[in-house]
């Protein structure tokens, strides 16, 4: 069996990243606006010397301070999420490839495996991880006999796929 990295998820880090991104467009977009107005390209006052005439004069205040400590976890919120390792989101099959499968297409195969087998009415996969598979079963008949031609399906074709443990759980219906 080859070792390979895993898929995974998506970086905790992109939505902090594309919040910072727009913020930085936009400020990109008030800095040129300023640029045509300084060079007389545009007609208007600049907002940058009215908003650092509104800050000049400010003095150390509770609600200064605030501020600064928001910003401050804000900032130390998107460090940890940078560094913070993406969800694993596959299971790796037991082949010689490098083949790596999703819980739900697990999930999936087992359901119509446990499906196809005799006296089964109908089955579901109830609880779906990385980890643990439940298929859930509905029969008429006797439901241990059920559960274990189910299982024993469920052994041959998709136990042998990957580490996550398939479990049976059996529900009978009423002729």
């Amino acid at each position: 069996m080859s070792v390979s990295t895993p898929p995974k998820a998506r970086p905790a880090a992109v939505l902090g990243a594309a919040l910072t991104a727009v913020v930085l467009i936009a400020v990109a977009v008030v800095a040129v606006r300023e640029l045509a107005v300084s060079q007389g390209w545009a007609s208007g006052s600049p907002w940058s010397l009215d908003a650092v005439r509104s800050l000049d004069g400010l003095t150390p205040s509770v609600g200064v301070a605030a501020v600064g400590v928001v910003i401050a976890l804000l900032g130390l919120v998107l460090v940890w999420l940078a560094l913070k390792p993406a969800a694993r989101t596959h299971l790796q099959a037991h082949a010689d490839g490098d083949l790596w499968l999703s819980a739900p297409a697990v999930a999936a195969l087992a359901r119509g495996v446990a499906d196809r087998a005799p006296g089964v009415i109908s089955a579901d996969a109830t609880r779906v991880s990385r980890r643990r598979i439940t298929v859930e079963v509905v029969t008429s008949g006797d439901p241990t006999a059920v559960a274990e031609r189910v299982d024993s399906a469920l052994q041959s074709q998709v136990q042998g796929l990957t580490r996550a443990a398939v479990t049976v759980r059996t529900r009978e219906v009423s002729r």
